[in-house]
């Protein structure tokens, strides 16, 4: 599940978003980034700069903090908490404009329950799936 690469990062072999998520927060080299709650229902993030700069580049194709977020709630994420951590100054948000920590749930994402990561799906490929053409839509022709 996991490969080395010849920098020295560890490289996350996932098949779905929500499986590289689950994965990465096994990694003990990330929880001070990245981690669980206590009760393993909640994904903390809580430092969001070094989220960007550490993590990002390695697992994911975006660059851009806020097309992760809304990439999670793609996948059945939810925002429950924007704030900053209690160590940093009162400024709710880091030099470019994020919350310094970040809290998302799903019902299927638990900690001790990675196979219902399985049932989570990005929306835009089960909305492609399941589009239905409208039957009063009539090529020119089948008149």
């Amino acid at each position: 599940n996991y490969a080395a690469t010849n920098c020295g990062s560890i490289v996350i072999l996932a098949k779905t978003f929500a499986q590289k998520i689950h994965k990465l927060l096994e990694l003990p080299n990330y929880s001070s980034i990245i981690s669980w709650n206590d009760s393993g229902t909640v994904v903390i993030i809580h430092d969001v700069e070094a989220f960007i700069t550490t993590i990002m580049p390695v697992h994911f194709k975006q660059s851009k903090f806020g097309s992760f977020v809304r990439r999670m709630r793609r996948w059945g994420f939810s925002v429950i908490k924007q704030r900053s951590s209690s160590s940093k100054s009162s400024s709710s948000t880091s030099g470019r404009g994020q919350c310094n920590v970040m809290e998302f749930s799903s019902e299927h994402f638990i900690r001790d329950q990675p196979n219902l990561c399985l049932l989570m799906k990005d929306e835009r490929q089960v909305k492609k799936k399941f589009t239905f053409k409208d039957p009063n839509d009539r090529k020119k022709g089948d008149d």
